[in-house]
């Protein structure tokens, strides 16, 4: 009996019981409708990470701080100093755009114009230019702080666009206006965009002032100490490597006595990682246990097949049918029953990844992820309906053919 034989009749055996078939492959439709959902999040997970991370920074960027928590009693001999700013550029060729940060806490220094106040605000402190390539900050309108500004102490800031929206009016030009930071005047020399997406909605919901190092440290009563120093790596590759020599130096140089951590973007690398990694994990569990419910409703489905036609297949022996025959008729019927269940589930798996790109565009407009279509997940799909078809279908199959024409035509 040839394939398109064995075709004709698995499709016309199971077109006389459709609803029959459909129930049997609601659980394989589910299970890879739940494969081809897992691989677009896992897929549009990885996307939305690395521009997520090209929001807040380079990749080859690298923060040293004093970690705190673990270095409470040190005193301030551990602190980064200015004098270790010069002593890293001077023995780190690897690391480029070496520059000081001070941050204040938010809210710390009241920021108003007029009669108006921003909430919430983040100010921090850094050199210029080096900290804009290293942040990557986007200037919309005028300029970024330059070296020359820290070098004179120039009272000057930029804002970003949420701080902006806190203290001027629609349309109003903020470059040129004088605003306070606490008892301070900083004029606005720029305007930077704020970032958006999923760390920004998972942060708080203030804007940035940002002001040369010197005038923060001024402000804050400090004349050598900052408290980060930022770089960029020239070989990404060694990255870790790098950070953890340049961790030992400062350490070195504060008699050992510091206690420093790196921060990096690869922090929210890890964070995302492990949301997509649980979703991933909870949609395979459903996957996994709906592909076994339909692999097993395959397998009764076709033993039911069997016993309700025991007379067919007498009657087929007793005409010349060979047990191969029998054996692939009901064997292709399982298989054209799981693969009519794999489509299904492709195509529902499909419109759960148009559907879900639509409704998170509309909800989050300012989110970069989508569920993007993936072609590895449609060939694992397909290939796994084929194998349980296989699997689960392979035992009715061979009960049929093992079946005595003259026992199967006795059968009422």
């Amino acid at each position: 009996m040839d394939v398109w034989q064995l075709l004709r009749l698995a499709v016309r055996a199971l077109l006389a019981n459709t609803f029959r078939a459909a129930l049997t492959m609601l659980g394989l439709v589910i299970g890879v409708s739940a494969v081809i959902t897992v691989m677009a999040v896992g897929g549009g997970g990885r996307a939305m990470i690395s521009q997520e991370i090209l929001k807040y920074g380079a990749l080859d960027g690298i923060s040293i701080q004093r970690n705190w928590r673990d270095d409470h009693t040190q005193g301030i001999t551990t602190r980064i100093s200015l004098e270790d700013i010069v002593a890293v550029r001077e023995h780190f060729p690897q690391l480029r755009n070496v520059t000081p940060f001070t941050y204040f806490s938010r809210d710390e220094h009241k920021v108003r114009f007029q009669d108006k106040e921003g909430s919430n605000v983040e100010a921090q402190g850094n050199e210029g230019e080096a900290a804009r390539i290293l942040n990557n900050t986007q200037v919309l309108v005028g300029r970024y702080l330059s070296e020359d500004d820290a070098l004179a102490r120039s009272m000057v800031c930029v804002i970003d666009e949420t701080l902006r929206d806190q203290l001027f009016d629609t349309g109003e030009s903020v470059l040129g206006k004088e605003l306070t930071f606490g008892a301070n005047y900083l004029t606005i020399v720029g305007l930077v965009k704020t970032p958006k997406g999923l760390v920004a909605m998972m942060g708080e919901d203030g804007g940035r002032l940002i002001m040369p190092y010197t005038v923060a440290m001024m402000i804050d009563g400090e004349t050598q100490f900052i408290d980060s120093l930022g770089a960029q790596v020239n070989d990404l590759s060694v990255k870790n490597d790098v950070s953890d020599k340049l961790i030992s130096f400062l350490k070195l140089r504060h008699a050992g006595r510091g206690n420093y951590r790196m921060q990096a973007l690869e922090s929210l690398v890890s964070m995302f990682n492990s949301i997509t990694g649980v979703m991933a994990a909870v949609i395979s569990s459903v996957a996994a246990i709906s592909l076994l419910v339909g692999g097993i409703g395959i397998m009764n489905i076709m033993l039911v097949s069997v016993t309700e036609r025991t007379k067919e297949i007498g009657l087929r022996k007793a005409i010349g049918a060979r047990r191969r025959d029998i054996l692939g008729q009901f064997l292709c019927e399982a298989v054209v029953l799981s693969v009519c269940g794999g489509v299904i589930g492709i195509a529902v798996g499909l419109g759960i990844s148009s559907l879900g790109t639509l409704i998170i565009h509309a909800v989050m407009p300012d989110l970069a992820f989508s569920l993007p279509i993936d072609w590895t997940g449609i060939l694992m799909a397909s290939g796994i309906s084929v194998a349980i078809g296989i699997f689960f279908g392979y035992y009715p199959a061979y009960r049929a053919s093992k079946l005595s024409p003259i026992e199967a035509l006795r059968t009422e």
